[in-house]
């Protein structure tokens, strides 16, 4: 027996051994998820340099007879026909069998077959020269065999053996087992029936390139299961040649569908870990860094070069809070689950806020094999939640009460000065409607007013009475806005509700002090008038008086005298001519009396001024009725022109006689739409104040009135004192006045300017001090006028700016 070579395959076959459990230790590796991504050239680099020659050996194994079966005593010269059943099934050429001494030679090859030289074998093959030495040589040989057999059928690798022409010859256990065939059903068969059928001949093509060595087989190939299914092996061939000198190919298999599998949703996962948009990183055991994905280093600005091995804590800075990381290392060090906020930095040194959460990773023996952590950046969140914070308290210490509602109007916060204005608590308010405040006397048009506008999601903006949950009254000024998202949604409503009740006590109390002083103004006004009037007519009546005082007078001797011509008409009857006589001559004194007087001399023209008078009585009283337009309180169209015009009369005795009056009125002005009498107080005003302002002497007034599209334009301007600029910008405010205490109220020119904007209109003032004043006010035609002013007091002298409060109702 040839021992080195013996020797030499047992050898060949541990190293073998070796391999094989390395591969099933990667195998395992693999099963036990390690997270080394399977690759096909895992397994091909496990395999030695010698894998031919071991092949060779393993081929010529596998599949014989083992020696055990061919005792001394055995009478055959051939290998028994069962040893051979099935193998030639379909098999063009069938090797012939071997004898013992040919199996011993293919097995050992030349120097074997010389050492056996010596060794005489007799007809039946058993030797009949030194028997002890075979018998021993035998043992030896037998023990390899069944070595080498038992790790041929114990291998988790498949093998198989082929000719040439690609007919299975033998096939081992876990071959069977990966294809899910007997080996019955696979020996004598041609190996194509475990390969797809479509790729039958793209297979049959690398078979012969291969057996021709042209071809490599190693690699990663989808094949047939018995069952129909896919699976995918790691093959490796090494091509041999038999004993009969035609070459055999010998192939290794595994089966790695699991592993392929798992390749393909570890690269699936790997793909969605790098297009993720949160930061991924894995640590190792002791926390340093193995890996992390394109967003870390798009959030970081670090590469994944630069902090591979290097601890998070690398993303930590200045103001990274210190009790946060103490707890993080704590639970890591336990083995916990983490879940933090955290400040960390950028490469450039920005700071960023991340939720960050941290699992660890064991193997199935619970060994620790790393950490994985996935962090979000909050920045913006973290912003938005402290900005939502400083805005909550905000609202929470506003003086005025704010709600907010959804869209369907149905409270969802209220704050505390709410809680404190209405006595409800947000509990009970939440999910009712605002409804739940209002009462028996709260304004039943303002609700239906701001319940249309909300529905047409308008701004809304009014005065209500609400009531608090013990029933008392308050009024709110309460201003609504509609909420909407970016798509332009209605999302909510949010109200702030101003208690204005003592505002309101407060503006009536001004109001009432607003109308006495109005009230002051009017009597003001009207004394000056009425003192203007009876000086007007005083001159009339005085000098009327004095012309009825001498002609009653004379009236009186008239009478006289026709009393003595009606007694002497009856001495002239029934008396003596003496009486006659006596009579004629009182008739002579008293008619000499009456002649010789001034009155009777001037008696017709003193009849001509007193008519005069009292005509001139008579158009001041006009005036004063057109002024006051008593008969003309409605809405109508108004002669500007003729307005000034009788206006100017009224104030005539304000003005001095030497006080120049020009009069420029444009002929055939359309009129314009308002009230007479509120018109004219305002043009009394106007002439009023111009005339105040005039110098000593040389004083003019000019009246013009113009049209403008489709508005009149009055103005009114003097050449008087004029007006500063700081007090031009409060002439219209209530209560200004530049006069002096005691003459002027400073109602006049702010009931003006409400007169105005009440009809309209728009009423300003333009100056220049030292050289005089000019007031402008333009209104709409009648013609063009579309409405009536939005409301209009029967005299000016009752408006008020705080008309509408809800306490002069």
């Amino acid at each position: 027996m040839d021992y080195k070579k013996i020797k030499k395959t047992l050898k060949k076959t541990l190293k073998a051994i070796e391999q094989m459990e390395t591969i099933e230790m990667f195998m395992k590796a693999q099963s036990l998820g390690g997270g080394t991504q399977f690759q096909p050239a895992s397994l091909q680099n496990l395999f030695s340099p010698d894998f031919t020659a071991l092949a060779q050996i393993i081929s010529e194994t596998a599949g014989k007879p083992s020696l055990s079966q061919h005792t001394p005593s055995h009478t055959s010269d051939h290998l028994p026909a069962s040893h051979l059943s099935g193998m030639g099934a379909g098999i063009t050429e069938v090797p012939p069998p071997m004898s013992q001494e040919e199996w011993l030679r293919s097995l050992a090859g030349r120097k074997l077959t010389e050492n056996l030289s010596g060794v005489n074998l007799n007809n039946n093959g058993h030797s009949t020269g030194n028997t002890s030495q075979a018998i021993n040589g035998d043992d030896a040989y037998r023990q390899s065999e069944a070595r080498l057999r038992s790790i041929i059928d114990a291998t988790p690798l498949g093998m198989c053996i082929t000719n040439e022409k690609g007919f299975f010859e033998y096939i081992n256990p876990a071959y069977c087992k990966i294809y899910g065939y007997r080996s019955e059903e696979l020996i004598g068969k041609h190996f194509t029936v475990v390969v797809p059928h479509a790729d039958y001949k793209f297979w049959q093509d690398l078979h012969d390139k291969y057996i021709a060595g042209a071809e490599e087989v190693r690699g990663e190939w989808k094949v047939v299961h018995k069952s129909g299914r896919d699976i995918t092996i790691l093959a490796d061939a090494a091509r041999i040649v038999g004993t009969d000198g035609r070459p055999k190919k010998v192939t290794f298999v595994m089966d790695v569908s699991d592993y392929s599998r798992k390749n393909e949703e570890l690269q699936s996962l790997t793909r969605a870990v790098e297009s993720a948009y949160n930061a991924i990183l894995i640590t190792d055991a002791n926390q340093n860094i193995v890996y992390v994905n394109q967003a870390f280093e798009k959030f970081t600005g670090f590469t994944a070069a630069e902090v591979k091995g290097k601890n998070p804590r690398v993303l930590q800075g200045t103001g990274t809070d210190k009790t946060t990381t103490a707890r993080i290392r704590e639970k890591l060090a336990r083995r916990e689950p983490i879940s933090e906020t955290l400040l960390n930095y950028t490469k450039d040194g920005r700071p960023y806020w991340i939720n960050i959460n941290i699992r660890p990773v064991v193997n199935e023996r619970g060994e620790l094999t790393g950490f994985i952590g996935v962090e979000e950046d909050v920045t913006d969140r973290i912003r938005q939640t402290e900005e939502l914070a400083t805005l909550k308290r905000a609202v929470e210490s506003a003086y005025n009460a704010i709600l907010m509602t959804d869209a369907n109007q149905n409270i969802i916060y209220v704050n505390r000065a709410f809680e404190e204005f209405t006595g409800f608590t947000a509990a009970e308010v939440i999910g009712k409607n605002p409804r739940v405040l209002q009462g028996p006397d709260t304004d039943k048009a303002t609700t239906l007013r701001i319940r249309e506008q909300l529905a047409r999601r308008e701004p809304v903006s009014e005065t209500l009475l609400n009531y608090t949950k013990d029933g008392r009254a308050y009024w709110i000024n309460i201003n609504i806005r509609p909420v909407f998202n970016e798509r332009g949604d209605l999302v909510a409503f949010i109200g702030v509700e101003e208690d204005v009740t003592e505002k309101l006590k407060l503006s009536e109390e001004v109001r009432q002090s607003q109308m006495q002083l109005m009230q002051s103004e009017k009597m003001s006004s009207l004394g000056q008038m009425v003192a203007g009037l009876a000086h007007e007519m005083n001159t009339p009546l005085g000098f009327v008086r004095n012309n009825m005082e001498m002609l009653q007078l004379k009236h009186t001797e008239i009478k006289e005298l026709l009393s003595l011509y009606d007694n002497l008409r009856g001495q002239i009857m029934y008396g003596s001519p003496n009486d006659v006589a006596y009579i004629m001559s009182q008739i002579d004194a008293v008619s000499q009396k009456v002649r010789s007087g001034r009155v009777y001399q001037e008696s017709d023209q003193l009849f001509v001024n007193s008519v005069e008078g009292i005509d001139r009585i008579q158009d001041l009283v006009m005036n004063l009725k057109n002024f006051s337009r008593l008969d003309e309180s409605t809405y109508k169209p108004v002669d500007l022109n003729q307005s000034m015009e009788s206006t100017l009369k009224i104030a005539n005795h304000l003005l001095k006689s030497d006080v120049e009056i020009v009069r420029d009125y444009t002929a055939g002005l359309p009129a314009v739409s308002g009230y007479p009498a509120q018109l004219n107080q305002v043009f009394l005003n106007l002439i009023t104040n111009a005339a105040q302002a005039l110098p000593s002497t040389g004083g003019r007034i000019t009246l013009r009135t113009r049209r403008d599209g489709d508005h009149a334009e009055v103005r009114v301007s003097d050449n008087g004192s004029g007006i500063s600029p700081e007090n031009l910008k409060k002439i219209f405010e209530p209560f200004f006045t530049t006069k002096e205490v005691g003459k002027g109220t400073g109602l006049g020119l702010s009931i003006v300017y409400k007169i105005i904007e009440k009809h309209k209109g728009s009423i300003r003032a333009e100056s220049t001090p030292g050289r005089g004043t000019e007031f402008i006010i333009t209104l709409p035609l009648a013609e063009s006028a579309s409405q009536k002013p939005v409301a209009a007091a029967s005299s000016p002298f009752t408006d008020s700016p705080f008309a509408d409060s809800p306490f002069s109702r």
